[in-house]
């Protein structure tokens, strides 16, 4: 990685770590290192989001999201994150999205020896479905299911930009 003149640099280069241990585990971890800078440089704080800091964000979300999310499991645990953490931030994203379908994609299936260790994060089995992207396993799947999932019927004004 090369290396720049900022303070900010040995957070970055501690988040893109390839060795996933050697990384923080934690946006709380993060977090502290990145207020001791913004003290220390600009006398700055990170504050959490409010609960209506997150309302917000899901009203003007709905309004440009699809009609599901697919939310992609990396099944060989190999980008670093192990599966308990995957399925928390799934968690986060169905409390805020909750009238949004969601399909579960389970990925790197070519790459998991024990796939009943799967099962405890299998919480709809209809809406789960076993993928190797690169072994093209799945994929005539995933294009029946979104086939499938109903429209959400929105208003749109005229005079709104959408793409």
């Amino acid at each position: 990685m090369p290396k720049c003149d900022s303070s900010i640099y040995p957070l970055i280069k501690k988040c893109l770590e390839k060795d996933f241990n050697k990384r923080y585990s934690s946006f709380n971890e993060l977090n502290k290192d990145l207020i001791k800078i913004l003290d220390k440089k600009y006398n700055q704080r990170i504050k959490k989001p409010e609960l209506e800091d997150i309302g917000n964000i899901k009203n003007v979300a709905y309004g440009h999201l699809a009609d599901a999310i697919l939310f992609i499991f990396d099944a060989s645990e190999t980008c670093g994150f192990h599966l308990d953490n995957q399925y928390n931030l799934l968690k986060q994203i169905e409390k805020i999205f909750s009238e949004i379908p969601i399909v579960y994609l389970f990925n790197k299936m070519d790459l998991v020896e024990d796939s009943e260790y799967l099962s405890q994060y299998i919480d709809d089995e209809k809406n789960s479905i076993f993928i190797s992207a690169i072994e093209g396993q799945g994929i005539d799947e995933i294009n029946k299911k979104i086939d499938r999932i109903k429209k959400i019927e929105r208003d749109f004004d005229e005079d709104d930009d959408y793409y």
